[in-house]
């Protein structure tokens, strides 16, 4: 512990968790000022509903067809309307307190009026029964309303913290700052110094592990100190733990306290600590290199993980990797046998750490190999006069020698061979399921044609007794929704027979005709009611019948699944278990080489070789220091240290791109040789701001306030991979230059990394006008390079063009800076050594 303090492990630690909660709680309480607007958006659906049925009861009422229930059901209506302009007035006021007592009125007026026999779609189900629930706890505690989507209390704020840093997130914090407190002591040779000590093998590493556990520890109370500290430092709220927290699963739920969340997010998170952190000690009895031992423990998590998460049959609690899908699990209703998860995680770790104490030692991973190499590649030093490239081949030859490159190489190999394998996996199972679908959508079609018949049917023969007119004016409605289920059920079928047959017109002329329904173009005679457009919205519709078009026009074969995009204009409002369905329902996924590039680079799969060769890669100077020092031993050299400095730029570039290209290049091959090339012109949506829609001379599409437009596939991936390019140099120059200041390669990862979030929060969330010009903006690169970033903050300027220009541009200038700087420290050193000899010779 004495030296985790000493080497600042825990000040990172305390700086990251501070960032981080930090972080979230800015972001909340910038949007306090429209809490009242989300509030009403909350109760404007039931409004609308309450005149609705209000509109329709007067009209009766006027006619004098109002019977005495409908009368009963307008008494329970009107409460329920005084209920809302209380609720709404309250929202006005800021009297959240009286919220619930308000919104449990609302509900007892409801529930009397479905008891009468009426009917409150925008409030039924599940949904109600939650509400109800949740509202009698608030009102039995006497709780306030609070704002749950940008919360800024301490208990929902400590809830959020926990829910991001007790979790992957965490982990990966504590693997990268503890994950080589064994083999660190390897490298710097006191393991074996350690060895020669009158101290067991098993009390060694089982104060390793103590020691880690007490970090754990340690970890639990910063979070749970800072989640506290900063809301009861900046906000009036008091602590409420017990402010509740509904837990949903398929069709059931329950509402626990808050303090029991924590709690259950507490407890697992220590389960996994104990087994990751076990797995932690037995690698690095078996490794020698920390970077070696930090990426077999990442891919052997990463691993079970994915296997874990994809096998129903392998969540169990016995299974070690069960517990690292913590939020899976604090969304399950909790159960009796939870408790086992900690017992079975104890068990696991002490068999971890059993192996790695009765295990005889081994050194995979080690630095050298067995047999001896010659220092130059024949024999003989090289006689180019050209001292750059003398040290690029020497780091080059330096990476070799140390065997991380190849160990790099084949993980990633690995992770690619196995995520093209799942990809494949998904991408026949989206096409039998949407296939499925459309069979299921005949079925349906045929059924409420019958329903329709038999309506009509109904309808004539109360024509017959009642001689109204009003019966036929209905059957005239329901022949013509008998005429578009007619067209729709030939539609469907057109495109499953065209499909099969792989005559893409015809399929799109269908999925054209489900959008044209939806953006309310196409008469139905009342058979669909047509709710969807109101909630994915206008621009949805709209950019789902251009690429629909796009399509049709260039014949590109169909990437499954769903007819429309799914895009950043949706109003889903409280149903989010709708539209994670409607989205997953329609993502599109394919193996084909192009479109496998495009889901990988979309999904930030590319964050893991950029972070695996920073990390390589990125230490500079600093990693020539500490206790090898072989920093001294160049500077005796006849290589200037700018030189140095620019070698180390130039190799680690050149391995870092060349490696991801081609990373990039084995994912494209792999799609071609078991699936196909793909289609270069796939449209791929580009979002418009609302600056750049509303401009003079705007050449795409406008719906609404914003715009859109189509770019061909291959044209985006060249864009995606150029600026991720871009992105990965300047990262890479941006580490290396603070390797000049920095002393430890933990310095530099660690003040890299946190300049880079803090720089990328500030530039998307706070200074949206000069977004474009802060270099941090573009690591977010899928939604710089469709337009999403530069529509949400409403700043074309962010784009493609202008991040390489800014990107080049300061890589360029830390790179003079980093050559000029060591270039004086140099002269300063060399006159100072001059002085002095100069002061001995005269002495």
């Amino acid at each position: 512990l004495k030296k985790m303090w000493r080497q600042k492990k825990l000040l990172w630690l305390l700086c990251t968790v501070l960032i981080c909660t930090a972080g979230l709680f800015q972001q909340n309480a910038a949007q306090q000022e429209k809490m009242a607007e989300r509030a009403l958006d909350k109760i404007d659906p039931y409004q609308a509903e309450v005149n609705r049925i209000q509109r329709e009861f007067a009209a009766s009422k006027e006619e004098q067809e109002l019977d005495g229930i409908q009368a009963r059901q307008m008494e329970h209506l009107d409460a329920m309307g005084r209920a809302l302009l209380y609720w709404r007035i309250a929202i006005d006021r800021g009297e959240w307190d009286k919220i619930p007592s308000i919104e449990g009125d609302f509900l007892k007026s409801l529930r009397e009026y479905e008891e009468l026999g009426g009917v409150f779609p925008p409030l039924e189900g599940m949904e109600r029964d939650i509400v109800e629930e949740k509202n009698a706890w608030m009102q039995k505690h006497g709780l306030p309303y609070e704002d749950e989507t940008y919360p800024v209390s301490p208990h929902l704020m400590l809830k959020e913290s926990t829910a991001l840093l007790l979790n992957i997130v965490g982990f990966l914090i504590l693997i990268l700052l503890f994950g080589n407190t064994v083999t660190i002591e390897k490298e710097q040779r006191t393991w074996l110094m350690m060895k020669t000590q009158p101290i067991s093998k098993w009390r060694l590493t089982a104060s390793k592990y103590i020691s880690l556990m007490a970090v754990i520890a340690l970890f639990l109370l910063m979070t749970i100190g800072i989640g506290l500290a900063i809301p009861f430092a900046f906000t009036d709220y008091s602590l409420n733990l017990q402010y509740p927290q509904v837990i949903r699963n398929g069709n059931t739920f329950t509402i626990i306290s808050t303090f029991s969340y924590l709690a259950r997010a507490g407890v697992f998170f220590l389960g996994a600590s104990f087994i990751i952190f076990s797995l932690v000690v037995l690698a690095g009895t078996r490794m020698k290199n920390s970077f070696s031992a930090l990426m077999v423990m990442l891919f052997t998590l990463t691993l079970g993980y994915g296997i874990t998460i994809m096998n129903e049959t392998l969540q169990s609690v016995f299974n070690p990797f069960q517990l690292l899908a913590i939020s899976n699990l604090l969304n399950e209703i909790p159960k009796s046998t939870d408790w086992l998860y900690p017992f079975a995680a104890l068990i696991w770790s002490m068999l971890f750490l059993g192996l790695a104490i009765f295990l005889p030692e081994k050194n995979a991973g080690d630095q050298l190999s067995s047999s001896p190499k010659k220092p130059f590649r024949n024999g003989e030093p090289s006689k180019r006069p050209n001292a750059l490239w003398n040290i690029v081949v020497f780091e080059w030859r330096k990476l070799q020698r140390k065997r991380l490159i190849n160990q790099v190489c084949i993980l990633l190999l690995l992770v690619l061979a196995i995520g093209y394998a799942v990809l494949s996996q998904q991408t026949a199972k989206k096409e039998a399921a949407y296939l499925g679908e459309l069979q299921e959508r005949v079925r349906l079609t045929k059924d409420a044609i019958a329903f329709s018949e038999e309506t009509i049917a109904a309808y004539e023969k109360l024509k017959e007794e009642t001689d109204n007119e009003f019966y036929g004016d209905a059957i005239h409605g329901v022949e013509k929704s008998i005429d578009y289920y007619l067209e729709r059920e030939s539609y469907i079928k057109t495109a499953i027979e065209s499909y099969k047959k792989r005559d893409w017109m015809p399929f799109y002329e269908y999925q054209l005709y489900e959008n044209r329904i939806v953006n309310e173009e196409v008469d139905t005679g009342g058979g669909y009611m047509n709710d969807l457009k109101s909630i994915i919205g206008t621009f949805t519709a709209e950019a789902s019948i251009a690429e629909k078009q796009w399509l049709m026009k260039r014949n590109i074969q169909p990437v499954l699944s769903g007819e429309y995009i799914s895009t950043i204009h949706h109003h889903w409002g409280n149903r989010l278990e709708g539209q994670k369905e409607w989205e997953e329902a329609n993502r599109k996924v394919d193996n084909s080489g192009l479109f496998s590039l495009y889901l990988t680079l979309k999904s930030y799969a590319y964050f893991l070789p950029a972070i695996l060769f920073l990390f390589l890669l990125g230490g500079g100077l600093a990693a020539e220091r500490g206790k090898k020092a072989t920093l001294n031993f160049l500077k005796t050299q006849p290589v200037a240290d700018k030189n140095v400095f620019l070698g180390k730029l130039v190799h680690s570039i050149l391995v870092a791109v060349l490696s991801c290209l081609g990373l990039f290049s084995m994912v494209v091959l792999a799609g071609t040789i078991f699936k196909r090339f793909g289609d270069w012109n796939y449209p791929i949506l580009h979002y418009d701001s609302r600056s750049a829609a509303n401009s003079p001379g705007y050449t795409g599409q406008q719906s609404g306030e914003f715009g859109f437009h189509f770019i061909p596939l291959g044209e985006h991936l060249l864009n995606h991979v150029f600026l991720f390019v871009l992105v990965l140099v300047f990262c890479i120059v941006f580490t290396i230059f603070l390797s000049v200041f920095l002393k430890h390669t933990l310095s530099v990862f660690a003040t890299a990394l946190m300049m880079l979030v803090v720089g990328y929060t500030a530039s998307s969330r706070f200074l949206s006008d000069v977004a474009h010009l802060s270099p941090f903006t573009y690591l977010d690169i899928p939604r710089v390079t469709n337009g999403e970033l530069a529509t949400l903050l409403d700043n074309p300027g962010v784009n493609g063009t202008t991040g390489g220009m800014v990107l080049s541009s300061l890589t360029l200038l830390f790179i003079a800076a980093g050559y000029l700087l060591l270039g004086r420290r140099s002269q300063a050193s060399a006159s100072s050594i001059r002085q002095s000899a100069e002061k001995a010779m005269d002495h």
